[in-house]
């Protein structure tokens, strides 16, 4: 077979997005990747035309962290805890489309949206799991997903599971019909960071605070080890998979992007991005764009 080229092997920098004061904690292309949003240290979320490398808007919010940030894989739209502790949903303009009203407010530390951007599911402080049906704006469904729950989500790309992962170690697949527990494996030895599924939804990446990376495929409702990754970052702070699933990228306090071949566990491929530590990546839906964040107040841009 024909070598493939790793993602991001053709790719040149496009622009430099200068940000004013706080650093940048985290990053996400909304649909077609004309508008980066990124959430800095203060827990404010501007919007940037990346294009022209101008500020679109600043938005009321109060975002704790990445996970925090949930860009809608559908439309155009983001899903942010605003100011009074309701989850507001933003247009690339910076206009509100709609706002859910949690009752009582409470602080957010993680959103996720499906791909077919009909249901939201947040992740309160107290580890309570709430899912949202939007097309009614309404509550569906609330649970505890245990104390130990790391503030951090991800739907799988049909729809049907909702991930969490906590400080044991462990990755837990709920139903996101019902809220009952599909699987639960204990995924590392150190409590989890990052996690995240393939846009085919064949595999799920994983990392701890060890820096240990790992990926994982699907076996119906189960889930085997495929490859414990080589050579990562260090500190590792994103997971993004290539748009067809086929590569993982991360990075950490290093000063690269790390391109490994999911099929193969190999790392296949690094983008310097000349500063570290780097604290946020991004991948647009098409795979066109990837940006990056540090702590030197850029996002860099290749395209």
């Amino acid at each position: 077979l024909p070598r493939r080229e790793p993602f991001g092997a053709d790719k040149e920098r496009a622009a430099d997005i200068v940000l004013p004061e706080p650093a940048p904690r985290a990053l996400g292309f909304l649909k077609h990747g004309a508008v980066l949003a990124v959430a800095t240290a203060d827990g404010l979320v501007q919007l940037w035309d990346v294009a022209t490398g101008e500020a679109r808007a600043t938005l009321p919010t109060l975002v704790s962290g990445a996970a925090a940030l949930g860009v809608f894989p559908s439309s155009q739209w983001v899903a942010v805890m605003d100011q009074s502790q309701a989850i507001a949903v933003f247009d690339p303009l910076g206009n509100r489309e709609y706002v859910l009203r949690n009752d009582p407010p409470h602080a957010i530390g993680a959103i996720a949206v499906t791909g077919d951007g009909l249901q939201l599911a947040e992740l309160a402080a107290d580890s309570r799991l709430t899912l949202w049906d939007l097309s009614q704006q309404r509550v569906r469904k609330t649970w505890s997903a245990g104390k130990n729950t790391v503030a951090q989500l991800a739907f799988s790309p049909d729809g049907r599971i909702l991930l969490t992962g906590d400080k044991s170690g462990n990755l837990t697949a709920w139903s996101s019909a019902d809220g009952s527990q599909v699987s639960q494996w204990r995924a590392h030895e150190h409590p989890v960071r990052e996690f995240v599924f393939s846009p085919d939804g064949r595999r799920i990446a994983s990392a701890d605070s060890s820096g240990e990376l790992r990926i994982w495929t699907s076996a119906g409702d189960a889930w085997q080890p495929a490859h414990t990754l080589a050579e990562a970052p260090p500190a590792l702070s994103a997971i993004v998979f290539s748009p067809d699933g086929e590569w993982l990228t991360a990075v950490g306090t290093d000063s690269d992007i790390y391109v490994w071949d999911a099929d193969t566990g190999a790392l296949a491929h690094r983008i310097a991005a000349g500063s570290k530590p780097l604290r946020a990546l991004a991948v647009s839906d098409d795979g066109r764009f990837v940006a990056v964040a540090s702590n030197d107040n850029l996002v860099r841009v290749w395209k």
